[in-house]
């Protein structure tokens, strides 16, 4: 029997690891465990998979009462916290991420570093390495390259645990630690090793488990939800991804409240990230709805043209070989992203830097005959995801314990 343990945050990189758990849940030889860090708890509710939080460490995590105190101080600090965060967790979060800083850097160092970029000064080397050492796991499966994912693996390295890490995007930040990297096609391993300088040895072409789940859809859930939505009353539907720390957001969403207003016979879908909340009101007119809980695979599936920034979301549209656009407004920045992409850069989304261009970007992309929706269509061909994931990231777990010696890497 060997043990697995994922440490994800919210969004994309819990569905990453609710893809992974589900898929080698059938590998007798293996126990999986998740320690649902931030909202990703709720992907793991709704797909009825067993999980743990780091408040269940506290009898294990050495000065969990002054960990507790910090963490309490620290959230009556922060002016929103997301209803999907739940205190006792979020506490324990913030606690462990200031006490490790504390720790590596000194008291005023840390106030310093925490002033200056808040939560992204987090690396809790010193509690995630107790949780290791306690669970004493054969491999850590991280996603992120930041924070408590980059923490652990970091911890993992130092007690000789093999990392595996699923990258996301076709581009990436370093992991901070050694690990196994699995990414989604060739174009992500020549990034990894010609820009990242990651060893080739260590570069997977697996696929990315979430674009390949994308493609499966339940066909009476999927006639449902479009029941629900009554997609056979409108000709098209267009949905914009939305992602928190944006500027742009509301001035978006407001003009796609006026195009909605004159276009009556499309439906605008505005999907919110996990992260946000529900705060746009559904019934500003019959053509526009706005919700976070609800199954982005089968949105996708169903959509005319996709709208986002920079949201992982839109390279899944692009992989479903939807059209994609992507805002770049110059006054707006993701104050959350470690990286921003261009997705027109790559040639697989129209760019609209004014929003009075947007409507002219959606009539463009429902064109399929027009130069541009046939130049995106092809460029789409390009960015493929590598069939069989599951099989392939086994692969590589078989790989690195090799004839079981766990300090293989």
């Amino acid at each position: 029997m060997k043990k697995i343990m994922y440490f994800p945050y919210g969004g994309g990189h819990g569905n990453i690891v609710k893809c992974l758990y589900k898929g080698l849940s059938v590998k007798p030889e293996l126990e999986q465990k998740i320690i649902a860090l931030t909202v990703s708890w709720r992907i793991f509710d709704e797909n009825n998979i067993p999980y743990g939080r780091l408040s269940d460490y506290c009898d294990v995590i050495k000065e969990w009462d002054k960990i507790i105190k910090i963490g309490q101080k620290l959230a009556e600090t922060i002016e929103f916290r997301n209803p999907d965060l739940q205190y006792n967790d979020y506490c324990a979060y913030l606690g462990i991420g200031y006490y490790c800083l504390i720790h590596e850097y000194g008291e005023k160092e840390a106030e310093k570093k925490y002033a200056e970029i808040g939560r992204r000064a987090f690396c809790p080397v010193k509690v995630m390495k107790e949780i290791l050492e306690y669970e004493n796991p054969d491999a850590v499966i991280i996603t992120s390259g930041v924070r408590t994912e980059r923490a652990v693996g970091i911890a993992a390295n130092e007690l000789k645990i093999p990392v595996i890490r699923i990258v996301d995007l076709h581009e990436f930040e370093r992991s901070g630690c050694e690990c196994y990297t699995c990414v989604m096609n060739e174009y992500a391993k020549k990034y990894a090793i010609s820009i990242l300088n990651e060893n080739p040895e260590h570069v997977y072409v697996t696929g990315q488990p979430v674009f390949e789940d994308n493609y499966r859809l339940d066909a009476q859930i999927n006639l449902k939800i479009r029941s629900e939505l009554q997609l056979d009353k409108y000709d098209k539907l267009i949905v914009y991804l939305e992602q928190p720390g944006l500027d742009e957001t509301s001035s978006v969403e407001n003009e796609i409240i006026r195009i909605a207003k004159e276009k009556p016979n499309w439906l605008f879908v505005i999907k919110q990230h996990p992260n946000q909340t529900d705060d746009l009101k559904n019934d500003i007119c019959e053509n526009i709805v706005s919700f976070r809980k609800y199954p982005l695979n089968y949105l996708l599936n169903n959509c005319d043209v996709a709208i986002t920034r920079d949201s992982t979301a839109g390279l899944e549209a692009v992989l479903l070989d939807k059209p994609l656009i992507n805002t770049a407004l110059a006054e707006t920045s993701n104050k959350f992203a470690v990286m921003d992409f261009d997705y027109s850069s790559y040639g697989i989304s129209y760019k609209v830097t004014n929003l009075k261009d947007l409507l002219l970007a959606i009539e463009t992309c429902l064109d399929n005959n027009s130069e541009i929706a046939i130049k995106l269509k092809s460029n789409r061909t390009l960015f493929e995801n590598a069939p069989h994931v599951i099989d392939n990231i086994y692969q590589v777990l078989s790989d690195a314990w090799g004839s079981g010696n766990k300090e293989s890497i």
